[in-house]
């Protein structure tokens, strides 16, 4: 929860450090190491111990790739 709650909402930007730094966390989330939002899968969520954030990091990529930009307060 602290990393839903307090980490990801300081997450924001248009730049490729903000995709490194979500994809790493992805990363660090489902043990997968990913290059881009479309190969992500419904498992990958579901198996992750920390479901609600890996939901929010996959959100918050799908954001980035599709509109340029990423914040934790827009939703898809």
């Amino acid at each position: 929860m602290c990393l839903l709650q307090k980490i990801l909402p300081r997450l924001t930007g248009s730049d490729a450090r903000m995709r490194d730094v979500l994809l790493a966390l992805f990363d660090v989330l489902t043990g997968k190491r990913i290059q881009q939002y479309s190969e992500i899968i419904v498992e990958d969520i579901e198996l992750s111990n920390y479901r609600k954030s890996t939901e929010k990091v996959a959100e918050m990529l799908r954001g980035l790739e599709q509109d340029g930009f990423t914040s934790f307060w827009i939703s898809s």
